[in-house]
């Protein structure tokens, strides 16, 4: 399984769980555990709300006044997002026009930095042409 897949997957495990220890990690995702600090660091970074406590009872827990989105999207299904968004921009005319832009400023504020830095470019190299409609369409 590559990193990003691993870490959507682990994201979605550990909202589900709240508490989980190395060891969880490492048999759920059959990992090593020097994979499980990295991926927790990783986490971290996305801005996934851990903290650690030592002890017996110890381990890590997700923050109870943090909310974690529900959904996560690998960078491929990223980008099949701001490409569709991009190729409805063609259409002459629909009652959607503001929506399709809202929903992209909607993402790209959630996006970790690396990855809207990675929408954006492409966004720049990648531009969809077609003809043009002759009729409006019905709505």
């Amino acid at each position: 399984m590559k990193k990003d897949e691993r870490l959507i997957q682990e994201m979605i495990y550990i909202n589900s769980k709240k508490n989980f220890n190395l060891n969880d990690l490492i048999g759920e995702f059959d990992i090593s555990r020097s994979t499980a600090l990295r991926d927790i660091s990783s986490l971290e970074e996305l801005g996934v709300p851990l903290y650690s406590e030592k002890g017996s009872h110890g381990g890590y827990h997700v923050l109870e006044n943090q909310l974690l989105p529900p959904i996560y999207f690998s960078n491929n299904e990223l980008h099949s997002i701001f490409f569709s968004l991009q190729l409805l921009k063609t259409l002459l005319k629909t009652p959607f026009d503001k929506d399709y832009k809202e929903i992209k400023e909607k993402l790209l504020a959630i996006l970790p930095k690396k990855q809207k830095e990675m929408v954006q470019q492409a966004d720049q190299v990648i531009q969809f042409v077609g003809t043009n409609q002759k009729k409006s369409l019905p709505f």
